[in-house]
């Protein structure tokens, strides 16, 4: 149990400005598509599609 702790923690900790950037899209937005999702965590964010 232990191991896979500070293997997700790992995993968090290697993505954490991803994480903020994900957060922020979801404070603004309160929701994001999963292409807005997937190309945050492949660290190459697109502009957000505007709120209709």
């Amino acid at each position: 149990m232990e191991n896979s702790y500070k293997k997700a923690e790992g995993i968090l900790q290697s993505n954490i400005e991803r994480l903020h950037l994900v957060a922020k899209m979801l404070i603004d937005k309160e929701t994001i598509d999963g292409d807005e999702f997937e190309e945050i965590m492949q660290s190459n964010p697109i502009q957000p599609t505007p709120e209709a």
